[in-house]
């Protein structure tokens, strides 16, 4: 079974910091600074923009990757540190759990979850 917390940690979370990487590397930015404002190394940049990490990210909500793109102009202003872009993407992440917009994800990957029925991300992240 793969618990809530691993599905964002393992799936999602890398999946919106490549997204995010994306985002930033199309507006001009060295994988080097990507790293620096994304706080991870460099050679795990790379594979972001290879695909060979975080690729699960056609899974993710379109409106979920609206939301990197804003995060992405508040990042490129070099008005954030790293560790506030890691709390804007897991505030992301957990809006999106909260209102099971991640749930048939987490059922194709795991077939213990029932998406129609499983209410754990709203009981756990609502406000």
């Amino acid at each position: 079974m793969v618990s809530v917390f691993g599905l964002l940690d393992r799936y999602i979370g890398p999946a919106m910091k490549r997204a995010l990487a994306v985002e930033l590397y199309e507006k001009g930015m060295s994988e080097e600074k990507i790293a620096n404002i994304l706080g991870v190394s460099r050679s795990l940049v790379s594979r972001y923009l290879k695909g060979n990490r975080g690729s699960h990210l056609e899974e993710l909500p379109r409106s979920l990757l609206e939301e990197i793109k804003f995060i992405a102009v508040e990042a490129s202003s070099g008005k954030l540190q790293s560790s506030d872009i890691e709390y804007l993407l897991w505030v992301t992440a957990l809006k999106y759990a909260s209102r099971k917009k991640l749930c048939a994800f987490h059922a194709k990957i795991d077939s213990k979850i029932d998406a129609r029925t499983c209410q754990l991300c709203v009981k756990l992240f609502s406000s």
